[in-house]
C-alpha cells in the first residue's frame, strides 16, 4: 500500500497512522492523505487541507502535494499520534467525549462541537488534579497539582487556533 486516503477527523487520522506504524516495514513507503470529516479536524488545518470535500480528494489524488510530518512516538505503548499527545484534564475529555454516546448524535445533527463542551463541564465537575513528573535531556522535574500536560506536533490544540507560537518539528519520544 503506498497511499491511505483517510475521511475522517483526528481521530480517526490517529488510528489510521498508528495502525500504519504498527506495520512498521511498511511504514516508511505508505502516505496518508485527508477528507476532513470530523469535529475539530486540527490536522487539516495545520496542513492547509481544505474542508470541501471534493477539494480535498483532488489535493488527496495527486501525489505531487506530499510533505513529511514527523510523528510523535510513545515508547511505553508504541503509539504514535501526528497531532498531540495530553495527560490530565484534557486526556479525561477526549476520553470521556470519545466514549459518550451523545458525540455521535451530535454529530448526525451538525453539532459535534458541543460534544466537547459537554464533557469539558462533566469533567470539570470531578477531576481531581494529580502529580506527574517530566524528564527533558536527563533532567526529572515533579509537577505537583498537574492539571494538564501535552507534546503537540501542530499549532493548533483542542480545537484552539495557534495556541502553540512555533512548533518545533522534531521527532519526539514520550516514556
Amino acid at each position: 500500500i503506498r497511499r491511505i486516503i483517510i475521511i475522517g477527523g483526528d481521530g480517526t487520522i490517529h488510528e489510521v497512522t498508528d495502525g500504519i506504524w504498527q506495520l512498521q516495514d511498511s511504514a516508511k513507503s505508505c502516505s496518508i492523505a485527508v477528507i476532513p470529516a470530523g469535529t475539530g479536524n486540527d490536522f487539516a488545518k495545520a496542513y492547509g487541507i481544505p474542508t470541501q470535500p471534493l477539494e480535498a480528494l483532488q489535493i488527496a489524488l495527486n501525489a505531487a502535494n506530499t510533505v513529511q510530518i514527523d510523528l510523535l512516538l510513545h515508547t511505553k505503548h508504541n503509539q504514535v499520534a501526528v497531532n498531540s499527545i495530553g495527560a490530565g484534564f484534557d486526556g479525561m475529555v477526549a476520553k470521556l467525549t470519545n466514549e459518550a454516546s451523545y458525540k455521535k448524535l451530535l454529530n448526525s445533527l451538525g453539532l459535534g462541537k458541543l460534544s466537547y463542551f459537554i464533557s469539558i463541564l462533566r469533567v470539570f465537575a470531578t477531576y481531581q488534579p494529580s502529580t506527574a513528573w517530566i524528564e527533558v535531556d536527563g533532567k526529572v522535574t515533579e509537577l505537583p497539582h498537574m492539571w494538564l500536560a501535552a507534546v503537540a506536533n501542530i499549532p493548533f490544540y483542542a480545537r484552539f487556533k495557534y495556541v502553540l507560537q512555533q512548533v518545533q518539528q522534531t521527532v519526539w519520544q514520550m516514556s
